[in-house]
């Protein structure tokens, strides 16, 4: 051993070697040291291999990754020294605990998924996410370890023939199938350890490595009810089809949203939200750790950290449900206008019957202050609007990817005439669409609403 370093005690084990907790006896602080570059069946390390390895970490700054510090050769070995974490690994905690609730999930979910999209961001893909290699520390903070696996996707490819790499259970249905693991694999990963630590089973399970990947590859993916508010990004991140399975930062931000939600002891508001289905494309990595909403995209580049984003949008979230309370008949102020002929244009108007609305009238002057709201919140942020559709209509109108879709390209809604009819409950306008490359087009949709509640609610468009 390196004469800087003295090694105390195996603490673990990684993907690819021993880790040992060691004395770094110039700083006088305990490390982590991990034996590198070994591949299954080979008594030599492999000099490219650690080289890259070291890279691949030294890369990552950031407070949700276990930190690495040297990288010491020895006569016979390369190690790897890192940052100690006093912790216990997700996959022992549930062993431990049993299964996890909710506002515990969620925000060890946020802290590994923001760290994932930083190393999306610089080109690093894990391969291996699974609960052993999240450490959850003593005051709550995760950090995901053992990149020993990791790959930058300048890499030349490097797994010999037939070496499986990365954990059966944990896998990706299309890398078991032999693709090449990408963002949406780590996704994946995520999704199927995040199953994990809410019911403390595996989402699919065999009797040996390839019975394992047998299921992952022809299963449909389970769903537990213990996902809770959680449910949507679960389903979301284990979508079989890597092109819709939600990309990272989509992932993030929702678990940002749900812990928020779930710290304030909200749970009525976490039922109400609505999963996420990124456009097919959205894994590129120039694309991958952006936020996913136009609202957060227009925040990063005016320079803005995407935290603020989240903060303002709940914030803002907060308000209105105050502003509801105090005001309620201008509730409606901040809800709703169906699609322009967007996405949700596709369905006919259901009746008002079927949306479990009250079905106490509306003043004109709601219904058009409804209108108003609607236009304004959507064009900044569709992700916060689409609960503002009954469940009947947003089914109908081809899920939240297309209402997305139509949406986001829009930064602002220019309204004109509006036509209110209580007692049909149908509002109609004139609206001018301005998108982000400047251009304009114009609709006149009616809108089909309904009460649910003190809210109102869009059922239908004609």
């Amino acid at each position: 051993m390196d004469e800087r370093y003295r090694r105390l005690r195996e603490i673990g084990r990684g993907g690819m070697g021993a880790v040992y907790l060691a004395e770094d006896t110039v700083l006088h602080r305990h490390v982590a040291m991990k034996r590198v570059g070994m591949l299954p069946g080979q008594v030599a390390p492999v000099e490219e291999r650690v080289l890259r390895e070291a890279r691949t970490l030294a890369a990552l700054q950031h407070p949700n990754v276990v930190a690495v510090y040297d990288l010491v050769q020895t006569e016979d070995a390369h190690w790897l020294v890192m940052e100690y974490v006093e912790s216990v690994n997700l996959n022992d905690l549930v062993q431990r605990d049993g299964p996890l609730p909710v506002q515990r999930v969620a925000p060890l979910l946020a802290q590994v998924s923001d760290a994932l999209c930083a190393a999306h961001l610089a080109g690093i893909v894990h391969r291996d996410v699974k609960p052993g290699n999240i450490l959850v520390g003593v005051d709550g903070v995760a950090k995901i370890a053992d990149f020993g696996i990791a790959r930058g996707t300048y890499d030349a490819a490097l797994t010999q023939t037939g070496l499986l790499t990365g954990s059966p259970a944990y896998l990706a249905p299309e890398v078991a199938q032999g693709a090449k693991a990408s963002t949406a694999a780590d996704v994946w990963g995520l999704g199927a350890t995040a199953y994990y630590a809410l019911t403390g089973e595996q989402p699919y399970r065999g009797t040996d490595a390839v019975s394992t990947l047998y299921h992952v590859i022809h299963d449909p993916p389970p769903h537990t009810d213990r996902a809770g508010a959680l449910g949507p990004a679960v389903t979301g991140m284990l979508t079989k089809d890597p092109l819709v399975r939600w990309s990272m930062s989509a992932v993030r931000d929702f678990a940002v949203g749900v812990g928020t939600r779930a710290g304030s002891g909200s749970t009525q508001e976490l039922e109400t939200l609505a999963p996420i289905d990124p456009d097919p494309g959205r894994h590129a990595l120039d694309q991958d750790a952006k936020p996913a909403t136009a609202r957060t995209r227009r925040a990063e580049r005016s320079g803005l950290p995407w935290m603020w984003v989240v903060l303002g949008t709940v914030l803002g979230g907060l308000l209105l449900v105050i502003a509801s309370a105090l005001w309620p008949r201008e509730q409606g102020a901040g809800q709703n206008q169906g699609a322009a002929k967007s996405p949700a244009s596709a369905s006919s108007t259901p009746s008002t019957g079927e949306s479990g609305g009250s079905g106490t009238a509306a003043t004109a002057a709601e219904l058009e202050s409804f209108v108003r709201g609607y236009l304004t919140d959507v064009a900044a942020d569709p992700t916060q609007t689409w609960p503002r559709l009954t469940p009947e209509f947003q089914k109908a109108s081809g899920g939240f990817g297309k209402y997305r879709k139509f949406w986001e390209p829009i930064s602002s809604a220019e309204i004109g005439e509006v036509t209110a009819d209580p007692e049909r409950m149908t509002v109609s306008y004139a609206v001018t669409y301005t998108r982000e490359d400047g251009s304009t087009f114009d609709s006149r949709p009616t809108l089909q609403l309904v009460r649910q509640g003190e809210a109102l609610l869009i059922a239908g468009e004609q």
